[in-house]
């Protein structure tokens, strides 16, 4: 399979990790990914992103979009 610069776009930005997880919870995660139809790194990508949100580093719309509760001050 060839890659073309224009198919990766996306990826130029995106930094790569590796952590490591216990077996069960590679298993949870392999289970819960299944069961979503989701691939596994857009499940961890969604799951840090909503740590940060939760931890406040994002405004509130990236938080309400995440699933978080946004308490309105007036």
């Amino acid at each position: 399979m060839t890659v073309r610069s224009s198919d990766c776009k996306g990826l130029k930005r995106m930094q790569q990790i590796c952590v490591r997880l216990n077996k069960g919870d590679r298993e949870l995660l392999d289970f819960v990914c299944s069961a979503r139809g989701e691939p596994l790194a857009a499940f961890i990508r969604r799951a840090v992103r909503k740590e940060l949100a939760a931890l406040e580093y994002y405004n509130d719309d990236v938080r309400k979009a995440l699933g978080l509760d946004v308490m309105e001050v007036n």
